[in-house]
């Protein structure tokens, strides 16, 4: 009988522990009352705010009422009804609103890097626009100094003609040049002879003259 009793004592610490350890949570109501008895005459020791968790502690199926301990230490009872071994909507959504707050601050850091993206993108553009004019003007530079280029080689080549062209003038001047002094000294020399010339028939007229006329003085 003993050991049988002892049986029962253990059980039941057995499943008081059980109990003990067991949270459960207030319903979605405003206000729950805790009190100091089984029954809605006893005294409010507190009214505990929905989704407060409490340590239960014993459950009269009888009186409809759990014995429950809340975070402060208090201990008193509360009417079964309003218990749930679930977490109340409210604190089932918190989590989610904490997610969504986060999801929303990266939606906000995404957009904000979006946004700098955007503006990099644009300044992006601008310069690689300015860096085509400078392209296309250097371009156009290339090609101006390509003709210049052109230019000076024609002119090079122009004055190398030219250079060539006045040597060949120069000799020609000389070659008239010496051609000239020759016809001046032939034109000297015939001029000389035909003096000497003129003189020797001067002398040789002068010479018949003067005998004829002596020839006439002996016949008169």
């Amino acid at each position: 009988m003993p050991s049988i009793i002892r049986t029962f004592a253990v059980l039941f610490l057995f499943l008081s522990s059980i109990a003990q350890a067991e949270t459960l949570y207030i319903i979605d109501q405003l206000w729950v009352p805790m009190r100091s008895g089984e029954s809605t005459a006893y005294r409010i020791i507190r009214n505990m705010s929905s989704g407060s968790s409490l340590e239960v502690l014993s459950v009269n199926e009888e009186t409809g009422y759990t014995k429950v301990k809340n975070s402060r230490g208090e201990e008193g009872f509360i009417a079964s009804r309003f218990m749930s071994n679930k977490k109340i909507a409210r604190h089932l959504l918190k989590p989610v609103t904490t997610e969504l707050e986060k999801t929303k601050q990266r939606l906000t850091a995404v957009n904000a890097d979006n946004t700098r993206l955007q503006a990099e993108l644009q300044q992006l553009d601008a310069d690689n626009k300015k860096l085509n004019e400078q392209v296309s003007q250097l371009q156009q530079n290339f090609s101006g100094l390509k003709s210049a280029t052109s230019d000076v080689v024609g002119i090079n080549q122009e004055n190398e003609q030219m250079r060539t062209r006045l040597v060949q003038l120069e000799k020609q001047k000389q070659s008239l040049e010496q051609q000239t002094q020759m016809l001046e000294n032939d034109s000297t020399t015939d001029q000389w002879l035909w003096g000497a010339l003129i003189a020797f028939f001067g002398a040789m007229v002068t010479f018949v003259i003067s005998r004829l006329m002596g020839r006439s003085k002996q016949h008169w």
